[in-house]
């Protein structure tokens, strides 16, 4: 083990990474994570993540792991009867759906694609941190699933 502190810490993080690696190899949501970020795993969207207040990264990472209240993941635990979007009733409401199909929030995208641009018609910028993530986290409260 090195005496440098810097360097101990630096020894420390990278076997630590190496573990985390190894752990997530296997995991349900890992194929989900590299769709939103080919880099992955890999610390970059904790590191982007850092600037962001603590709602928002705690908002993020529900919607990227598909951990988020709405009516499909509700329903897993029978918090809800149905997994239908109860504002259009068409389709299942999973956060892709809501966040880029629902018929029902159409005018809120709109909104999200003035405030934000062509980033607001990819479901990867969206959930990236950064520039999108307070616009996201408006439509979010629009829609009212914040």
């Amino acid at each position: 083990m090195p005496t440098n502190p810097t360097a101990a810490k630096r020894m420390v993080r990278k076997r630590l990474l190496q573990r985390w690696k190894e752990e997530v190899k296997d995991t349900t949501w890992k194929e989900r994570l590299q769709n939103l970020d080919p880099s992955y795993p890999s610390l970059k969207f904790f590191e982007a993540a850092k600037k962001l207040p603590r709602r928002d990264f705690a908002v993020l990472t529900q919607l990227r792991l598909e951990h988020f209240p709405v009516a499909a993941y509700l329903y897993r635990f029978k918090r809800t009867e149905s997994p239908t979007c109860p504002n259009c009733g068409l389709q299942d409401q999973t956060v892709f759906h809501a966040l880029m199909t629902c018929p029902a929030h159409k005018a809120e995208r709109m909104l999200r694609s003035q405030e934000l641009g062509e980033a607001s018609w990819s479901f990867r910028a969206l959930l990236e941190p950064g520039k999108a993530t307070r616009h996201l986290m408006r439509y979010l409260e629009r829609i009212n699933l914040l």
